[in-house]
């Protein structure tokens, strides 16, 4: 019979999206810089306004593509499978 343990942090650092960042046409794409998140959090990258195709929604460093002119919000969201917050 085996038991597993999952050993985790539960000092998980509030998310952060880093900073927001400007270009200018023709440039349509931006790498993302948000906090990594230590397990058992999980992490998402959700667009909220402006249009753009995000490359991998969990990837704290992803690309993204096709930005809209004007202004593109994202939001990055750390929540905890272990204690729901």
């Amino acid at each position: 019979m085996f038991t597993g343990w999952f050993i985790y942090d539960n000092t998980q650092a509030v998310a952060d999206a880093g900073a927001d960042q400007s270009m200018c046409t023709p440039n349509t794409e931006a790498q993302m810089a948000a906090n990594t998140v230590t397990f058992p959090a999980t992490g998402i990258w959700t667009l909220i306004a402006g249009s753009a195709v995000i490359e991998n929604e969990s990837d704290p460093a992803t690309v993204v593509t096709d930005l809209a002119p004007g202004v593109n919000v994202f939001v990055w969201t750390v929540r905890s499978i272990v204690t729901g917050k």
